[in-house]
């Protein structure tokens, strides 16, 4: 692939290594630090809002102060601009509203969704968590409809938004008890959805119609043992990518098949909690507890992960591409 940006970030460390970095990855999936800052906060989740083919705003979620904070992003230089503190405690997670003028955020701790202005001046709506709740994160569908996370009630529950407020829930998943969603995603024109459980390590297969009707169900991994899987990825709708916290690999499952393993390889470090297919060939995966970020080259012939290069990054969780062009 051509040379891509891309923004990483993670908690960090106590000796205040860079946590929040800059980098391009070339052709053979070599990574290369392009600017790096650290920042206090635990900045854990990154959205971006394109402006221009030359300008985007990124926005950090920071868990531990829970402040969103905004960066502008142009010509290859990341520059802070603006906090603004969030409602709620353990702010996990942002989406970027389907119009682009709101950012939905989760709040792990409290169990509370939001929505706030993406020029970050007041809060539009606010859902309370109730006391087992534990909100993961926000999908943003077409048509307005969004996709709210709670992995402690374990409940996926579709809203309609209605102008700039958040309509009620007109479809339930039924999701076990103890099963613990952190992601839903959809695809084949939002006929069809996954959902990551965390707490039953399984991903669980939908299909969308006038309900939702659970297709299947499937182990994140083949190994026996302590796991929770960690952030999922789709390829060109064919195949989703999931890390293993624990058993420290990165399975993948065929969407056409619907769930039919395809395979499980080594993540190249300890506790992949994020994962992002950077393009038609690389995956790169956050391993936290080693603090490094991997690339991995997808050989869709021989069905095989193979592991390019790493760079050390404290505490990494999250990493997005910058899709505004470079001037």
């Amino acid at each position: 692939m051509a040379e891509k940006y891309f923004v990483a970030t993670g908690y960090g460390d106590i000796e205040k290594h860079s946590n929040l970095i800059v980098l391009k990855i070339t052709d053979n999936g070599k990574i290369q630090r392009e600017q790096e800052d650290y920042y206090d906060g635990g900045p854990s989740y990154l959205v971006e809002k394109v402006v221009s083919d030359r300008r985007s705003y990124i926005y950090a979620a920071f868990e531990k102060t829970n402040e969103i904070v905004k960066f502008v992003w142009e010509n290859g230089n990341l520059i802070e601009e603006k906090r603004f503190q969030a409602p709620g405690e353990g702010l996990c997670h942002l989406c970027l509203s389907e119009d682009r003028t709101m950012l939905y955020g989760s709040c792990y701790m409290s169990g509370d969704f939001f929505a706030v202005d993406t020029e970050l001046t007041q809060c539009i709506w606010m859902k309370k968590g109730q006391k087992e709740s534990h909100a993961h994160c926000v999908y943003q569908g077409k048509e307005n409809q969004l996709y709210l996370v709670d992995l402690g009630l374990s409940r996926v529950c579709r809203h309609q938004q209605k102008g700039r407020a958040l309509g009620e829930c007109n479809l339930n998943f039924p999701i076990d008890e103890g099963e613990g969603p952190r992601q839903i995603l959809l695809w084949n024109s939002e006929k069809n959805a996954v959902v990551i459980n965390e707490c039953a390590s399984t991903l669980s297969f939908w299909q969308m119609k006038q309900q939702v009707q659970r297709i299947c169900t499937k182990n994140t991994t083949m190994y026996v043992g302590n796991n929770v899987p960690g952030d999922a990825d789709i390829w060109k709708e064919k195949i989703l990518f999931v890390g293993n916290r624990g058993t420290e690999t990165v399975s993948a499952f065929s969407l056409e098949r619907l769930g039919e393993k395809i395979g499980e390889w080594d993540c190249g470090g300890k506790f992949p909690r994020g994962l992002l297919i950077a393009d038609d060939e690389i995956l790169l995966i956050c391993c936290q507890k080693s603090g490094k970020l991997v690339s991995c080259r997808w050989d869709e012939e021989n069905t095989q992960l193979n592991i390019c290069d790493s760079l050390d990054l404290p505490g990494v969780t999250n990493v997005i591409k910058i899709t505004a062009e470079e001037e």
